[in-house]
């Protein structure tokens, strides 16, 4: 059972639609004991309802359902990953470290407490 006061934007909701939970996108009171409650039904697209509490014995909210399972295989992740990393080694740099690369240099990271070293400034503890 799930009261009517409980339900808030980004729930993810049995019993409003049979057979399958709906995501809810806003909810309009109508005095105290009615709410339209505006879902997002992943067959249908947007639809509303009006609920009332005698409609509360029926709502329950949904356990939340992994989209990107982690139950594949490691190995072919990381040979998969190291032949990405061959063929264009720049992407992952700008991927991993949010830095742009062009024509193999490197601006500055924005985790770099100090200014990288330059021809004319020595590396520090030189």
């Amino acid at each position: 059972m799930l009261k009517l006061e409980d339900i808030q934007a980004g729930d993810l909701v049995e019993g409003l639609v049979p057979g399958r939970p709906v995501t809810v996108i806003a909810t309009i009171w109508h005095g105290d004991h009615d709410v339209e409650v505006v879902f997002e039904d992943s067959d249908k697209g947007l639809d509303r309802t009006l609920l009332s509490r005698i409609d509360e014995e029926r709502l329950s909210v949904a356990a939340a359902e992994d989209s990107w399972p982690l139950d594949g295989d490691g190995r072919l992740f990381k040979l998969a990953s190291e032949a990405r990393l061959i063929r264009d080694p720049g992407t992952i740099l700008e991927e991993v470290t949010g830095t742009w690369t062009e024509w193999g240099r490197r601006s500055p990271s924005p985790w770099r407490s100090t200014p990288a070293p330059t021809a004319s400034t020595p590396a520090p503890n030189a």
